[in-house]
């Protein structure tokens, strides 16, 4: 994922040209690459303009059949007193022509808004390589992650992957040792490790991916699976990925053992928790705060999975750390 800071007009055509670029590296052709650097201006020139500055994120969608991009921008500024007000194109509280979020809206894909009066705003868009439909299309909104770098490294000691198909998913956090190429090298042997085995129970994929990791630095690794017709998560767990469930709006962690994968691991054990119709499974590393919470933010957890992991990233990050926020819904009914 690509986080850059936008605080000023110098930075809009900066951020434009790094995502136009990356849109055309994941495969979006001409007339797509440009619906991505009118959303990307749009976004910036938001965030100046409408919350004193912010950063915007972007990561290409591995899980799509064909090539996607999404994207979020993130703010402490005054946020919208009336998001459906605020979409009207002409509606405007700096002067502007007020066409940005219209603008955004027509351009892509799949939009999403989250804000709250005096506590900022947080904008997910999705931007697919075709057309975009004359028609709105429900999306259900599944999983995602937020998985970013320790501010002013390249590299990522922070991974996170999924299997399986609705209903029925795999999900893996992994935090390399430490930060650095090192770390990241660990962590993708860990990525690496789940996706050859992620049909085997939780037991076995973090057994094999402790025996994967013997010759790196070693990793903090969680795995979980969600079986919806028993309406039941799996979780297991080696060193300090947390997880949480939240139903009808009460937290309960899952429980991780002692360890370091690739170094010690004392015990491996799995653990079975309920997850029911409304339910939202978190699994983050602790690049995100412990005292994190979505307690004091009414709605969120109805937003797109991205968003809430947008949220959470901007408000609960610490700084000095690689972070991954993982999110996901229930998928059946």
């Amino acid at each position: 994922m690509i986080c850059l800071p936008v605080s000023d007009s110098s930075q809009v055509s900066e951020a434009r040209r790094r995502i136009a670029a990356f849109a055309e590296s994941v495969g979006f052709d001409a007339i797509a690459t440009a619906r991505v650097s009118l959303i990307i201006t749009e976004l910036a020139t938001n965030l100046i303009k409408h919350g004193n500055g912010g950063a915007l994120l972007a990561e290409a969608d591995e899980y799509s059949k064909s090539p996607a991009l999404e994207f979020l921008a993130l703010d402490r500024g005054e946020g919208m007193l009336d998001v459906d007000q605020c979409m009207r194109d002409g509606y405007t509280t700096v002067g502007s022509p007020g066409t940005g979020l219209g603008a955004i809206q027509r351009q892509s894909h799949a939009l999403d808004i989250y804000s709250r009066p005096g506590a900022g705003a947080a904008i997910y868009v999705r931007s697919e390589s075709g057309r975009i439909p004359t028609v709105a299309v429900e999306r259900p909104h599944t999983f995602a992650a937020a998985c970013l770098p320790k501010h002013g490294e390249e590299a990522n000691g922070d991974a996170w992957a999924a299997a399986g198909t609705a209903g029925n998913r795999t999900y893996l956090v992994v935090d390399g040792l430490g930060h650095g190429l090192a770390a990241a090298e660990a962590a993708q042997a860990a990525v690496q490790e789940f996706h050859r085995c992620a049909g085997v129970s939780i037991t076995e994929i973090l057994t094999s991916i402790h025996q994967a990791l013997r010759h790196t630095r070693g990793a903090a690794v969680a795995v979980a699976r969600t079986d919806e017709s028993r309406e039941e998560l799996v979780f297991g767990g080696v060193g300090n990925i947390g997880g949480a469930i939240i139903t009808d709006g009460k937290v309960r962690k899952t429980v991780s053992r002692n360890g370091t994968a690739g170094l010690t691991v004392p015990r491996i054990q799995e653990y079975s928790y309920p997850f029911t119709s409304g339910s939202t499974f978190f699994m983050y590393s602790d690049g995100l705060v412990s005292s994190w919470n979505c307690a004091g933010y009414p709605g969120l957890l109805a937003r797109h999975p991205l968003l809430i992991a947008g949220v959470l990233f901007r408000d609960f990050r610490r700084e000095r750390d690689d972070v991954t926020i993982l999110v996901a819904n229930r998928e059946l009914p």
